[in-house]
C-alpha cells in the first residue's frame, strides 16, 4: 500500500516474497522487507517477483543511505528497468518511491514494466491541494 499526502507519505506491506531459486522453481519466503527508508528524504520500496539473491533496492543499491534525491531513485529505478528488460519481462515487480523532494513537496512515483509496449512506465502521484495541510 502506498499513500502519498500534503505533508507525509506512507508505504506499508507484509513480509512476502516470491523470488526462483538457483534451481529455477519458485520460493515463497514470510520474512522478507520490501520497504528501505534510504535517507530522510526518501523511502524505496518493491513489490513481485525476485531472484533469490536479488535485493528489493538493487536499482539504487550503489547509493543507498547517500545523499540519493526522490529525481535520482526515479532516474536509477527506470534505468535498472530499462537494462534488465528481459530480466524484470520475467519477474514482474513494481517499484514505489515515495519522500519529499528539495521543495519539500511529497511525491509518490510508481515504476513498472508496460508489458504490451514493452517499455517502462512511470506514474507521479502527487497531493492535489498542496495548501492543504491534514
Amino acid at each position: 500500500m502506498a499513500f502519498c499526502g500534503v505533508n507525509y507519505c506512507l508505504l506499508a506491506s507484509d513480509k512476502r516474497v516470491t523470488f526462483r531459486n538457483n534451481t529455477d522453481h519458485i520460493e515463497v519466503d514470510d520474512s522478507f522487507e520490501k520497504i528501505f527508508k534510504v535517507n530522510n528524504n526518501v523511502i524505496f520500496g518493491g513489490t513481485g517477483s525476485f531472484w533469490g539473491n536479488e535485493d528489493v533496492y538493487e536499482p539504487i543499491k550503489s547509493r543507498m543511505n547517500d545523499r540519493l534525491s526522490i529525481v535520482d531513485a526515479v532516474q536509477m529505478t527506470e534505468q535498472f528497468m530499462y537494462d534488465n528488460l528481459v530480466y524484470v519481462s520475467l519477474m514482474k515487480r513494481d517499484y514505489f518511491i515515495t519522500g519529499k523532494d528539495e521543495d519539500d513537496i511529497y511525491y509518490l512515483v510508481r515504476v513498472s514494466l508496460n508489458e504490451e509496449e514493452r517499455s517502462v512506465q512511470t506514474i507521479s502521484y502527487v497531493p492535489k491541494d498542496l495548501k492543504q495541510t491534514t
